[in-house]
């Protein structure tokens, strides 16, 4: 191909609203924005417009594609086909795990959704019928259409592990997500109406999810009352308002002390709990990733961690963590309780991978080498 021939390079992440894929969203357009040449126009399928000032990106918004799931399907197996006619992409990544039907043109899929290695209970799929279903009915949808990629991106090794033994694929590309988050405009003197300086602050920044594992950080918190300490706190970024779920927990827990239920913060006052918390609690029992324990990193904080896979890769090489069992309140008890009384004593992780693992700004020309050209100085 001549270097002046424009070319096109979709994104499509139109049922990504929020949370930590919608970090992966932006980074994405960012890196896509920093790393692609200077003849490549980018096409984001959006859910809503986003205000970003990127001059190479045109942003397509599909308000409708949350919805419900037919029409989401109609999107991904009708309409993107005679979308991809139209604009005539020469690649097009599916940010949002499912493979589009749009004809002859070279593609891959970002699989990112947790919810088909989930087993869940009873409780839960009352607490959250609509992940139940997912969890049933998604790795079927992923399935469909998975061998038309030239390369599955996933976020961590161990999906990668899974993906190769239950559909047969051998085109798995682990890329890890950007990590950096500390802003430097956050200060630990800076006035926090969160946290209390007098006690030891517990923060578990969280969208209310049966397999967050939220409940377990309560009856915790019921433990170390029971043993007459209260010289501490619990923020949860949940207020009862989200859904079924987390009203159930507010209600369950209206008594307990020393939980603060703050509800969703907007990014600078999450920024500014990480900096003046004492330490960041991860309990989720299933993740792709794990955002909020590369964010504490970034704050250089303590962190007591779900001993699963998961947090063991995304943990990495940092020293600061200490594991506990996700499914025992007894033993999380025990190791706030070494916190408070300041004797702290680091877990180690030993976590290896054979595998090439990708930094973002490295994963474009790796999914689109025969089309890449080195950008123009």
């Amino acid at each position: 191909m001549e270097k002046n021939l424009k070319k096109i390079f979709v994104l499509s992440a139109i049922n990504i609203v929020d949370g930590g894929p919608s970090k992966i969203l932006y980074d994405s357009l960012y890196s896509l924005d920093k790393v692609l040449p200077i003849n490549w126009q980018i096409y984001a399928l959006v859910h809503s417009p986003i205000k970003i000032k990127l001059k190479r990106i045109k942003f397509l918004a599909f308000p409708a594609s949350k919805k419900n799931w037919l029409i989401r399907l109609f999107f991904e197996y009708c309409y993107f086909y005679f979308l991809a006619k139209k604009i005539k992409p020469n690649f097009w990544l599916s940010l949002h795990d499912t493979s589009p039907n749009i004809g002859d043109v070279e593609q891959s899929v970002y699989f990112h959704n947790p919810s088909p290695f989930y087993k869940v209970s009873l409780k839960e799929a009352i607490l959250e019928p609509k992940f139940f279903i997912f969890s049933k009915f998604y790795f079927f949808v992923y399935r469909f259409g998975i061998k038309k990629n030239k390369y599955v991106i996933v976020q961590q090794d161990w999906i990668k592990n899974i993906l190769e033994k239950k559909l047969n694929i051998k085109n798995i590309l682990v890329a890890y997500p950007n990590t950096s988050y500390k802003d430097k405009n956050v200060k630990k003197n800076d006035i926090n109406k969160f946290c209390n300086p007098r006690k030891t602050t517990f923060f578990f920044p969280t969208f209310p999810r049966v397999f967050k594992n939220i409940e377990i950080l309560i009856e915790a918190a019921k433990i170390l009352n029971q043993r007459g300490l209260s010289s501490y706190e619990i923020i949860v970024t949940i207020n009862g308002l989200e859904n079924l779920y987390s009203r159930y927990l507010v209600y369950k827990y209206r008594n307990i002390k020393n939980i603060k239920f703050i509800g969703f913060q907007k990014p600078s006052n999450i920024k500014n709990i990480y900096a003046h918390c004492d330490l960041v609690v991860f309990p989720s029992k299933l993740e792709t990733w794990g955002l909020p324990i590369r964010e504490a990193i970034s704050f250089n904080k303590n962190i007591l961690v779900a001993n699963l896979p998961y947090a063991k890769e995304t943990i990495g090489n940092y020293k600061k963590f200490i594991f506990f069992n996700p499914y025992s309140s007894k033993d999380l008890a025990s190791k706030m309780i070494s916190i408070i009384d300041k004797k702290i004593i680091y877990s180690k992780n030993n976590f290896l991978s054979d595998d090439v693992i990708l930094k973002w700004d490295d994963l474009w020309p790796k999914i689109i080498t025969d089309l890449y050209e080195k950008k123009p100085k």
